[in-house]
């Protein structure tokens, strides 16, 4: 059986969704009404999710003496919740991308790990292999591949030569950004950063 704390701790998600459901689904608009609809909506469910997961986090303690204190802290639950409605947003982000492929006639894309750390084994394997936009899934070929993804898409086109365009790493010990050549995949760069540390 449910209880009334299960049940309030799974509301925000539901209201969220469709907060920004009503919100982008009004009118069928184009353009920049579009996205100052989804501006306005990820605010507000953005503003939501962090009033109620604060509500509902709310623990009451009691110390050794006699009063209690009330204290917020963000319990797992809560952090969920936040995680959930950035995962939600991710989503919708590959959603317009390859909108906008479509619409502007590219062919192919391109994905785009973080050269950092951070960054999982699998998404490094990903980075920089190229996909055709007919043939793109979300979660299989195109990102997020999990939650909390921070790989990305970009248009690919046969003709450009990727080696003059910089590209952005950080380095794993001083958390410094450096430009690297933009052919370099997330493992070229993970061996160059093993090897100069030997």
């Amino acid at each position: 059986m449910l209880t009334l704390c299960a049940i309030l701790s799974i509301l925000p998600g539901f209201l969220g969704l469709f907060l920004l459901f009503l919100l982008v689904s009004g009118s069928v608009v184009q353009g920049e009404d579009v996205i100052i609809r989804i501006l306005i909506g990820s605010f507000l469910c953005t503003f939501i999710f962090g009033l109620l997961a604060m509500h509902f986090s709310r623990k009451r303690r009691l110390r050794e003496s006699p009063s209690a204190e009330t204290e917020f802290c963000l319990t797992e639950k809560a952090y969920q919740l936040l995680a959930d409605y950035d995962d939600m947003i991710s989503f919708e982000s590959a959603v317009r991308s390859l909108q906008s492929y479509q619409a502007d006639g590219v062919e192919k894309y391109q994905i785009l790990a973080t050269l950092d750390k951070e960054t999982c084994e699998f998404c490094g394997s990903m980075d920089g292999k190229t996909f055709s936009v007919s043939n793109a899934v979300i979660g299989k070929n195109v990102p997020p591949f999990h939650s909390k993804c921070r790989c990305t898409t970009v248009p690919y086109y046969d003709d450009t030569d990727l080696a003059d365009m910089p590209r952005i790493a950080r380095d794993p010990e001083t958390g410094k950004t450096y430009d690297v050549p933009g052919n370099m995949t997330y493992n070229e760069w993970k061996k160059t950063v093993w090897n100069s540390r030997r």
